[in-house]
């Protein structure tokens, strides 16, 4: 698997950096909020942004909101919330099956309904096909294609399945295409009602209020993203030689808020917006907390 947060970028109909300016994934809104009701306000742990250009490369400027992520909007029955967000490795890797199975198991029903995501990749078919082959045996698999002409039942569609799965590639492009069909509105509601979230490297970076990512170029650069979990996130912390340096080096700088970093093969699950462990699915995979100054060791449980 390349870079680009994984996942397979054939035919990923990726933007250029020009005409992504002005398609930045814009700030979540609560489930329900009217089109057109005056000015949209940051969404709990959002990062507020300012963008400029310096040595060719886009930058981001991140002012951290005060508010928690993860609230969810006022009078909402919140059943328990998941989110597992992989470094690495799944069926995106023809790694073993360990890691989703681990995902499968959190949704309850023995043959569950998962459905993929590969907005990231440019609904690469190649990847939807390894998708089905993975999950057909053990669950109900369905996939969302957003390129073309989608369906227009969105989201009953989402909100009917167990799981929902993110593949990796373009993460900048993915929450672009995302915001145009009003998925990340969807996405948050599934997700207070108990669907499970999961996701590979663009997939997992989504779920926080940033992360690290090659979307734009070869150079690292920070990505406001969803934040439902606080923090930022780092995937591939293991398998790409600049992953590393660079998230410290951003959250050093304070151009990303502290987070986690997953080496490939390992799960980060969240119950609600508070991480409950660290999964791994190869037998030295870690994962670390990073802050600035320092890079701390999370205990991971192995998966058998």
């Amino acid at each position: 698997m390349g870079g680009g947060d994984r996942g397979n970028r054939r035919g990923a109909h990726a933007l250029s950096r020009r005409a992504a300016a002005p398609l930045q994934p814009r700030l979540l809104r609560e489930p329900g909020r009217a089109a057109r009701r005056g000015p949209r306000t940051p969404e709990a742990g959002a990062f507020r942004r300012s963008d400029d250009a310096r040595d060719g490369a886009r930058r981001l400027r991140l002012r951290p909101d005060r508010r928690r992520a993860g609230v969810p909007s006022a009078g909402r029955v919140v059943t328990e919330r998941h989110v597992v967000a992989l470094g690495g490795g799944g069926f995106s890797d023809r790694d073993d099956a360990r890691l989703d199975d681990f995902v499968l198991g959190l949704a309850g029903p023995s043959r569950p309904r998962v459905c993929f995501l590969p907005t990231a990749s440019g609904d690469s078919a190649d990847y939807v096909v390894r998708f089905y082959e993975a999950f057909r045996e053990r669950a109900e698999p369905s996939h969302l294609e957003l390129f073309g002409r989608p369906r227009q039942d969105i989201g009953d569609f989402l909100l009917a399945q167990d799981v929902l799965y993110v593949g990796g590639g373009n993460t900048a492009n993915m929450l672009a295409i995302w915001s145009v069909h009003g998925v990340e509105t969807v996405l948050r509601e599934a997700w207070e009602r108990g669907v499970v979230l999961a996701g590979i490297s663009a997939g997992s970076i989504c779920w926080f209020e940033a992360g690290v990512t090659d979307s734009f170029g070869d150079e690292l650069a920070p990505l406001r993203c969803l934040g439902f979990l606080a923090d930022s996130n780092c995937p591939h912390y293991d398998s790409e030689a600049q992953r590393r340096p660079t998230y410290r080096r951003l959250v050093d700088a304070g151009e990303l808020p502290p987070g986690l970093a997953a080496e490939d093969g390992v799960g980060l699950h969240f119950v609600g917006t508070e991480l409950a462990e660290a999964v791994a699915a190869r037998p030295e995979a870690g994962a670390f907390r990073v802050e600035p100054g320092a890079e701390t060791a999370i205990p991971v449980r192995r998966l058998g």
